[in-house]
């Protein structure tokens, strides 16, 4: 009995470990740079999924404001878009299973944050372009000392945790990719121009 129970055991495991692997190699590929991504062709699959859901959420919030004053501006439809694509995509990508694996979370992180980084690089552009000459010195100034102390942070627990794996990534998650997300929200909020100095904006 006790043979037949580990064959059965045996069997299971080389079922899922293999058809997990069979996955892997189905949804990533190996990118120039020698990091593992998502396949493009899966990438673009999940964001024709998601198409339908990001244009209705938007159109929901475009068409219910709670008052006049809560109408949405084109720049907060914009950044909407962009947040929202991202959460999406996310949420799809969760539905494959190796998404939960440590590999699949490590190919996931990167996804979330090589499109958190295009979303950094707009926004500061957007930024340059409205604020005053001193104002964009001080914004180039800081934005550089801001990317050596999240880069540096970022260097700092991957040390710390010795390896990708899930300790780190639950870490990295709550705090890394929050500091991310919190600089674009700062960048953004410039660019909605929600900072009231009087030598912050170029006058229209």
């Amino acid at each position: 009995m006790q043979t037949k129970l580990l064959i059965l055991f045996t069997f299971l495991y080389s079922t899922i470990f293999f058809s997990q692997n069979y996955e892997e190699q189905d949804i990533f590929v190996q990118n120039k740079e020698g990091y593992m991504i998502i396949k493009p062709n899966i990438e673009q699959n999940i964001r024709s999924k998601i198409k339908t859901v990001i244009d209705q959420k938007l159109a929901d919030l475009i068409s219910s404001p709670k008052d006049q004053s809560s109408k949405l501006m084109p720049e907060q439809i914009e950044f909407a878009k962009d947040t929202l694509t991202i959460n999406e995509f996310m949420k799809e990508y969760s539905n494959y299973n190796t998404s939960g694996t440590t590999f699949g979370m490590n190919v996931g992180i990167g996804f979330y944050t090589k499109e958190y980084d295009k979303l950094l690089n707009k926004y500061y552009k957007k930024d340059l372009e409205i604020l005053q000459p001193v104002m964009k010195k001080q914004l180039i100034n800081s934005q550089k000392k801001w990317l050596d102390y999240y880069n540096n942070d970022k260097v700092l627990i991957g040390n710390l945790m010795n390896f990708g794996n899930h300790n780190y990534l639950a870490y990295a998650i709550q705090y890394t990719d929050k500091m991310l997300t919190d600089r674009v929200q700062f960048l953004y909020d410039i660019y909605e121009g929600k900072m009231q100095g009087t030598n912050t904006y170029k006058e229209d």
